[in-house]
């Protein structure tokens, strides 16, 4: 009997001796060996030194951090689809399933690019960069009121999860890639969504100042 199908099929995909492209604190995004235009995000191997919580709980606590970690996100972008589509939908990276490879479990997700096919930009390299103009600073202004509306938790939204993609038919739209789900032991912003409105404010008018700076700062 043949299994060449199916070895093939439930074969892991080899990551750990190809280039990532991303480094994020707890992730490393590769580009899909087999889709170009899918990237895979899985968790990196931790340190070597225990934490206070690993000490404490052991084993139990690694097996909870890595599956709360995996969930939150997935959780956030099913809900995203509940009922009626949230204001995000469109400006979040879909989730297009997982991939077994030999580095744990991962997510594959579309990948945002830039009008070369390459990854899209993230808005602190455009500030660094010194490339918002008024233009991209309003597309900026756009996602900030979606995410202000927006049902959904976002718990890490930092100027490196979010990024400048080109939409056909759209040019250009500015997305968010990462920081999906309530990153805390207690998800109070999933509980209570006055705690997720304010947490969502308080880290845009963050950002939002960010840009203020820059913008003065070419004036100048």
């Amino acid at each position: 009997m043949r299994t060449d199908g199916y070895e093939e099929m439930n074969a892991k995909i080899r990551l750990s001796d190809k280039d990532y492209l991303v480094k994020g604190k707890k992730r490393l995004v590769y580009r899909h060996p087999s889709k170009p235009d899918l990237l895979i995000k899985v968790f990196r191997k931790r340190a070597s030194k225990k934490t206070i919580k690993e000490r404490i709980f052991g084993k139990q606590y690694r097996r909870f951090a890595f599956l709360s970690g995996f969930t939150r996100e997935i959780r956030e972008f099913v809900y995203s689809r509940y009922e009626e589509d949230d204001p995000l939908v469109g400006y979040i990276a879909d989730i297009i399933g997982f991939a077994d490879t030999d580095m744990r479990m991962g997510i594959i997700v579309s990948a945002a690019v830039d009008k070369n096919g390459e990854l899209a930009p993230t808005f602190s390299s455009l500030i660094k960069q010194k490339k918002l103009n008024p233009e991209r600073i309003n597309l900026l202004e756009e996602l900030f009121d979606r995410i202000n509306v927006s049902k959904l938790v976002i718990g890490d939204l930092t100027a490196r999860n979010i990024v400048l993609a080109y939409m056909p038919g759209a040019d250009e739209r500015f997305l968010l890639i990462d920081g999906l789900g309530d990153k805390t032991f207690i998800p109070l912003q999933r509980w209570f969504s006055c705690i997720n409105r304010r947490n969502k404010k308080r880290r845009i008018n963050k950002l939002r100042k960010r840009v203020n700076r820059t913008v003065i700062s070419s004036k100048e």
